[in-house]
């Protein structure tokens, strides 16, 4: 994890994202980049040695030149990595979304891109196109977001005047402020309920 600096948008959100139970990582884009995610994604799960966890690889169209290979090393991962938008495609093959909402519940780890964050919350939103899905952010036990600098906003209005400016709207949307929990059970904090216990994010600092 990086020392404290950066713009007072970034220092804003991570102080808020942190303060809310996520883990927080930051790198300037290029060649760390890659090592500043896997670094990131051991740290949200419990590796058990001699075994390689199955992790589901769905960034999505903006971080296509970020190689999972590099960041989840397959002597060290099993992973499924998705690609392209319409159809979706495993390993250059169009894939059934079906298929990978299954495969989304067997991973230990799911890595997502993201629409933006708002400094204001520490919260991060995350959109689909229609029969993607959000899975990656909500089977699996841990979710590890990597954003750009550049996406995060004031407020949660900006956000939704970025979606507005940005065409028509997606087919879902979901934001996120921390791991998933509830205190509805006997008034006790139960941290991993209804998703991922474990969220971290990776901003790209500088990046646009």
């Amino acid at each position: 994890m990086s020392g404290p600096g950066g713009s007072p948008l970034r220092q804003a959100f991570r102080a808020r994202w942190e303060g809310l139970g996520g883990q927080y990582w930051e790198t300037a884009p290029g060649p760390g980049l890659t090592g500043t995610v896997a670094a990131a994604a051991d740290a949200l799960i419990d590796r058990v040695p001699g075994q390689k966890p199955p992790a589901l690889w769905w960034p999505g169209p903006a971080w296509a030149s970020l190689a999972w290979e590099a960041a989840l090393p397959p002597d060290r991962w099993t992973v499924t990595a998705v690609t392209g938008r319409e159809p979706l495609t495993v390993g250059g093959r169009p894939t059934d979304p079906t298929v990978l909402r299954g495969v989304a519940a067997s991973a230990v780890l799911g890595v997502t891109g993201a629409a933006w964050a708002v400094a204001d919350t520490g919260s991060v939103a995350l959109t689909s196109a229609p029969g993607q899905g959000l899975w990656p952010s909500l089977l699996p036990p841990s979710h590890l977001i990597v954003l750009r600098e550049a996406q995060v906003v004031a407020t949660v209005a900006d956000g939704l005047r970025r979606v507005r400016a940005e065409g028509p709207p997606p087919a879902m949307a979901k934001i996120i402020s921390g791991p998933s929990s509830t205190a509805d059970i006997e008034g006790q904090l139960w941290i991993g309920v209804h998703g991922p216990g474990r969220v971290g994010v990776v901003v790209v600092t500088g990046a646009d």
